[in-house]
């Protein structure tokens, strides 16, 4: 659930979000963002904010990987583990869709270190869902 937005019946075309709880995974791809954008040059600030909404999500404890994009033009080599990291998520994704007991074309996931995280994120979905449907 994302704060603000009011629930919707499950339909044939609904998409399917699954939380991923892994401390190591996490750990992973955070250092992997870490050694792409150290050190960092003056274009990092200029990205559109990549680096500071990925400051944003870490801050909170969850990722959602392919939301990052980085361009291999500007940081190179260094940014091939995250690419990389992205194409298995993206991959794992996608095969997760194809199981039964209902097949989904869009499967989205995102990865918080703990499930504490990933409760402190609901819980305050939730109050503001209650926010919202109250007014």
């Amino acid at each position: 659930m994302k704060p603000g937005y009011n629930l919707k019946s499950f339909s044939d075309t609904s998409d399917i979000d699954v939380v991923i709880v892994n401390a190591n995974l996490f750990d992973q791809l955070w250092v992997a963002l870490l050694d792409a954008a150290y050190p960092r040059p003056p274009v990092t600030n200029v990205l559109g904010g990549w680096l500071q909404t990925r400051r944003n999500e870490l801050y909170t404890g969850w990722l959602t990987p392919l939301e990052i994009k980085l361009d291999r033009k500007i940081f190179g080599v260094k940014a091939e583990p995250v690419l990389d990291f992205n194409t298995q998520w993206f991959n794992t994704l996608k095969q997760a869709s194809r199981h039964p007991p209902r097949r989904h074309e869009n499967i989205t996931g995102r990865m918080y270190r703990t499930w504490r995280h990933a409760e402190l994120y609901h819980l305050n979905s939730l109050v503001t869902l209650r926010r919202t449907l109250a007014e």
